[in-house]
């Protein structure tokens, strides 16, 4: 197993701004390559699952980088954010610790859910490229305007 960051897609990095430290590759990368695609919802997430399947496909469509190849990683995401809200609604209304038959007081468990679905939601976030930092790291690509030749141009082109 590689430690360090996971790599991040190539259209996340080019909506960075990041020119990147190695030399580029003379032809398009694979993530460059696959077109944007629609990826089919899973059927077994839940309503929350759905509603979060819908908003995180609007922002990556948005983004321009949505595929049909993210729809594991996009599920992930709805799966643990739909045990992230069921067991925090449960953290609320059981509280963070619970009294146990013989007295003592103990964590409760849907705490520890919560916990690790919001985890690995951190994660699933970094991965997609949603994460405020990255989000505020990136900006639109847009094409440079053509620069106005000067009579000096015509001979450094």
């Amino acid at each position: 197993m590689m430690g360090g960051k996971k790599p991040l897609p190539k259209k996340v990095i080019n909506l960075r701004g990041e020119k990147g430290y190695r030399r580029p590759n003379k032809g398009k990368s694979l993530d460059e390559q696959i077109k944007t695609s629609e990826p089919d919802m899973p059927d077994f997430l839940d309503e929350e699952g759905q509603k979060e399947w819908v908003r995180v496909t609007g922002w990556l469509r948005e983004m321009g980088i949505l595929t049909k190849f993210d729809r594991g990683v996009i599920a992930r995401k709805c799966q643990n954010w739909s045990s992230w809200v069921m067991a925090t609604k449960q953290v609320i209304k059981l509280g963070p610790v619970r009294e146990t038959k013989n007295g003592f007081v103990e964590q409760n468990p849907y705490f520890q859910i919560a916990s690790k679905a919001w985890e690995q939601l951190n994660k699933i976030d970094q991965q997609l490229g949603l994460t405020p930092s990255i989000r505020n790291q990136m900006r639109a690509s847009l094409p440079d305007e053509p620069k106005k030749k000067t009579g000096a141009d015509r001979f450094f082109d």
